[in-house]
């Protein structure tokens, strides 16, 4: 009976990460594509482990006025 229940403990963490997975999978994102041109660039700059976000001066002077 022991032996059951420590199964059952393992079988647990892939099982409820399957779930997790499949609840996740189900939630939906807003694809519309909005007339206009944006606001702000926002770049993206990786070296393979880190990602560094980069945005204007101006933009972020803005937003602390």
């Amino acid at each position: 009976m022991r032996v059951l229940k420590w199964i059952l403990y393992i079988l647990s963490i892939p099982i409820s990460y399957l779930i997790v997975s499949l609840i996740f999978t189900a939630i939906t994102v807003d694809r519309d594509v909005k007339n206009g041109t944006p606001d702000t660039y926002i770049f993206l700059s990786t070296n393979g482990v880190h990602l560094d976000i980069i945005l204007p001066k101006k933009s972020i002077y803005d937003s602390l006025l």
